[in-house]
């Protein structure tokens, strides 16, 4: 119990930083890394007036692949897989078909040696999508 009081408290602690909010996010990711440990990971802000994604902090993945979960395609296979809706996160083996069917992993993760990943979308309390993560 004492470990989840201590990441609730740096995770608030970020939350009410007076950083900036590319900062917040590559903190966030910092205190998450300890908790569940990832190879690289993706934290974006959803555009609320069209299908875009914003990258708020990266971790551990190159410039490429940053750039391609920004593009139309990659927004093309969220709208696929459904994450953009309020769901739990999905991963590889929740898909009724497999990864090779979606560019973001032929063009992208499998080349560069990743053979999962966890996606989830985040909300706000009205439940309109707000952000993007993907580890």
């Amino acid at each position: 119990m004492r470990d989840h009081a201590v990441l609730d408290g740096e995770l608030t602690e970020v939350a009410a930083s007076a950083d900036t909010l590319p900062r917040r996010a590559e903190q966030l990711l910092a205190v998450l890394r300890r908790v569940v440990p990832f190879e690289g990971a993706w934290l974006a802000l959803a555009d609320l007036n069209h299908p875009a994604y914003t990258t708020l902090a990266s971790a551990d993945l190159t410039g490429s692949i940053v750039a391609f979960f920004e593009s139309p395609a990659h927004i093309r296979d969220v709208e696929v897989v459904g994450s953009h809706r309020v769901t739990v996160p999905i991963t590889p083996s929740d898909l009724p078909y497999p990864v090779e069917e979606l560019p973001t992993w032929t063009d992208q993760l499998l080349p560069a040696g990743y053979r999962d990943a966890m996606v989830v979308s985040l909300f706000a309390p009205d439940r309109r999508q707000v952000g993007y993560s993907r580890c």
